[in-house]
């Protein structure tokens, strides 16, 4: 997919004209193009511009979320080009701090992908200690 330059070309273009209609997105359909760009080479900057958005969203309609949906953009987040952006690690930690307080309801490898994807963002230890209880 991210070699294919139509395919390149196609989820660029769709994550385009997807990101101001966002909030009539289904969270999974969001969380499945910040799967899809992660995977398109070179493309950083679109990754990061719609990765914020897409964690806005998710904060906003945080209810319709699953915790899969979650885990996906946060993973997405990892990608060098989200280094230093304080929107993702505030995502990230807010994604923590509520994980934290319902850990049983959370899937193991949601969970994971979750703290791993912390632990890339820089999120403090401070905020993930609670989910090691």
């Amino acid at each position: 997919l991210a070699r294919l330059p139509a395919a390149r070309k196609f989820v660029l273009e769709a994550t385009g004209r997807a990101l101001p209609e966002l909030a009539s997105f289904p969270p999974q359909a969001i969380a499945n193009f910040c799967w899809a760009l992660g995977r398109v080479d070179d493309a950083g900057k679109e990754l990061a511009t719609f990765g914020v958005a897409a964690g806005q969203e998710a904060l906003r309609r945080e209810s319709e979320f699953s915790w899969q949906d979650l885990a996906g953009i946060i993973s997405s987040m990892i990608h060098k080009s989200f280094q230093q952006v304080p929107e993702a690690q505030a995502f990230a930690a807010s994604i923590a701090q509520r994980a934290a307080t319902c850990c049983s309801s959370v899937g193991n490898q949601a969970l994971l992908n979750i703290a791993l994807s912390c632990v890339r963002l820089s999120v403090s230890p401070e905020a993930l200690r609670p989910m090691a209880w």
